[in-house]
């Protein structure tokens, strides 16, 4: 029987994802065609995600969902032998996790996501980067839903305003993500401008600074994703910050013209060397208090 879901998922997979038959022997990449035989896949590309994917690692955790007023999983993927699955949420518009998304959407997305965990009560320990490979036959699947969901579908079953969840968004999931492209972005529009090394110095540079923030982490990412995460961000910057890009940058935002109206703009918000320095209520023999209000009313 067809299945929109699972086409839907072997639509958008990586081109060249992750993917095992046994976790123990690592992972392997390989074209699409070949890696979604695996047991195991890498979900979503380095630059998007497509599904929201819970670990749930108790008996009943294809099914118990039900019992806690959470949305049905487009996709259950479960282990026959201890009842364990991942819960796959298949979404209408991927969330987008290169270092030119909008933090905003990512963070609102995280916070999703880590409300659906909570909801769950899936492992908060999971990577993300791979899930039980619903396309291969090894486990037991079962399509809930066909249609994929909307961020804010999803959100309507999660208490976005919950203090601990915003505490921990970043420990989870996109969260993790989000944490990472913030820092390691925010490091790399700087640090690029200090020689601007060549792509593979470069991109070796960032890799290391992602894996750095990403031991800091309560539940750090597996260190192909901070691979992904490094390597995005290492293209993105060298591409668009080159040398020659941002000296037209500067050239662009300080021409004369603009120059002057900063400096205009300046002065009006200056605070005179007389007030600066001195105590002028004093000199008038008035309180601070009545100085300023006096001052404030136009009277002085």
């Amino acid at each position: 029987m067809t299945s929109f879901a699972l086409d839907y998922f072997a639509d958008h997979l990586p081109r060249k994802p992750y993917h095992t038959d046994d976790l123990l022997y690592g992972l392997r990449i390989n074209n699409a065609d070949v890696a979604k035989l695996a047991r195991y896949i890498q979900h979503n590309p380095p630059h998007a995600a497509f599904w929201f994917v819970f670990d749930v690692d108790r008996v009943g955790a294809a099914i118990d969902w039900t019992d806690s007023n959470a949305p049905a999983p487009n996709i259950t993927v479960k282990n026959q032998t201890n009842g364990h699955a991942h819960l796959l949420y298949g979404l209408q518009t991927a969330v987008r996790t290169a270092p030119d998304a909008s933090i905003k959407a990512l963070k609102y997305a995280a916070s999703v996501e880590r409300g659906l965990c909570a909801k769950l009560r899936a492992d908060v320990n999971y990577s993300g980067l791979i899930c039980k490979n619903p396309l291969n036959l090894h486990w037991q699947v079962t399509t809930w839903r066909q249609a994929v969901y909307t961020l804010d579908e999803l959100a309507d079953y999660v208490d976005l305003n919950a203090p601990e969840a915003r505490v921990n968004d970043f420990n989870y999931g996109l969260g993790r993500n989000c944490e990472l492209f913030e820092k390691t972005r925010k490091w790399a529009y700087r640090a690029i401008r200090q020689g601007y090394p060549d792509f593979a110095r470069w991109q070796l540079a960032v890799i290391q600074r992602v894996e750095m923030y990403n031991v800091q982490l309560t539940n750090p990412l597996s260190l192909p994703e901070c691979a992904c995460i490094g390597r995005s961000i290492a293209k993105w910057t060298h591409q668009r910050m080159s040398e020659k890009a941002f000296a037209q940058y500067v050239a662009d935002t300080h021409t004369p013209e603009i120059q002057a109206a900063r400096g205009r703009k300046s002065k009006r918000g200056a605070i005179p060397n007389s007030e600066r320095t001195l105590k002028p209520w004093e000199s008038l023999g008035i309180s601070r208090r009545w100085y300023y209000h006096k001052k404030k009313n136009g009277l002085l």
